[in-house]
């Protein structure tokens, strides 16, 4: 009887490490950020005392609501400067931010973006097809980004790149990307389709997490290894197409409840092997 506790308490201590890893990746105000996402995942309720009775109203659809009500961008103001001696960056008074020049972007977490103080003015982003990488936490917290392209030209991809931003909907990776960091669209609530490209072999720890939008993912073949908690919180995920070259499977990665979860692949395929052995629906394609 002991035995069948083992993996909930395994998945709660990975879930525990997820959010301590991706942290790390962030300054103190993405710790903050950490704290607004645990209570925006968090039921509200409010209890309500009578001489007779004590009655207690739960608003299970809570963190939704606020989900349903994406940030307002604040009133953009014209800024421009040197990322690198090869890269520029410039914001409009339109809220796009775009970045010319080539070459590998820096590392940027930590708030370390020249932007990041205008976060919450930009509204697009446009690279240059001719820069070859996107730093760590270069675009963290982002919250009214709604449109993003990543060029053909990007082979990799740093953790948490992408880190909070709340209004983008959608996202391809391109197949020149062969890195992914950690962490890189955690928390991208409203996050609803994502491809990624066939150059990346490995779904890293914490990919999509919180991303609870996702409902549409592509998966291209190639693909040889799906992380820990890659998907967890992804509750709109209902199916998942896995290419039959996946063989490694992370612990955690789909929500606590898969219940509403059909995974998809080729018959007799390790996906099929995980579907049992996690007691998902699997549908052979």
């Amino acid at each position: 009887m002991k035995n069948r506790y083992i993996p909930a308490i395994l998945c709660a201590a990975i879930a525990l490490c997820a959010l301590t890893a991706c942290g790390d990746t962030q300054s103190s105000k993405a710790e903050s950020s950490k704290a607004t996402a645990t209570t925006a995942d968090t039921s509200q309720t409010t209890t309500t005392t009578t001489a007779a009775q004590t009655t207690v109203t739960t608003s299970p659809n809570f963190a939704a609501s606020i989900q349903s009500q994406p940030p307002q961008p604040e009133p953009a103001q014209a800024s421009s400067g040197d990322l690198t001696d090869s890269i520029k960056w410039e914001l409009t008074v339109h809220g796009a931010l775009i970045l010319t020049g080539s070459g590998d972007m820096p590392a940027l977490a930590g708030g370390g973006a020249p932007w990041y103080p205008m976060r919450k003015q930009i509204t697009s982003i446009t690279l240059s097809d001719k820069i070859t990488s996107i730093g760590s936490g270069a675009f963290s917290g982002c919250i009214c980004i709604t449109q993003m392209s990543i060029p053909e030209s990007v082979t990799a991809i740093g953790e948490s790149a992408f880190y909070g931003c709340e209004s983008l909907k959608e996202i391809t990776v391109p197949d020149s990307v062969t890195k992914l960091g950690e962490c890189v669209f955690w928390r991208c609530f409203g996050l609803e389709k994502a491809v990624v490209g066939k150059g990346v072999k490995e779904l890293p720890f914490d990919l999509f997490c919180r991303c609870r939008s996702l409902k549409d993912v592509t998966l291209c073949e190639g693909l040889e290894r799906i992380g820990n908690t890659v998907f967890e919180y992804c509750e709109s995920l209902t199916e998942l197409t896995l290419p039959s070259t996946v063989k490694d499977f992370g612990y955690c990665i789909f929500p606590d409840d898969s219940s509403r979860l059909t995974l998809k692949g080729k018959a007799g395929s390790p996906a099929q092997d995980y579907a049992n052995k996690h007691s998902i629906r699997f549908e052979a394609v």
